[in-house]
């Protein structure tokens, strides 16, 4: 996860917020980037953990 420090660097706006806040933002915009990814796999079904070729490095 992002630490507070690097969150406010990222937007300066957050710098005027309590560090209480700013943990809430972003808790806040990781669940919204949770969700997004899970719309995202839902609409393209696509699979979460595809399991590509079997085909092994060593034998191309």
């Amino acid at each position: 996860m992002i630490d507070i420090a690097k969150l406010k660097k990222i937007d300066p706006e957050l710098a005027k917020v309590s560090d209480a806040e700013a943990l809430e933002i972003r808790d806040l915009l990781y669940r919204m980037a949770e969700l997004a990814m899970k719309n995202y796999y839902e609409d393209q079904n696509v699979s979460k953990y595809p399991t590509g070729d079997s085909t092994l490095a060593s034998d191309v």
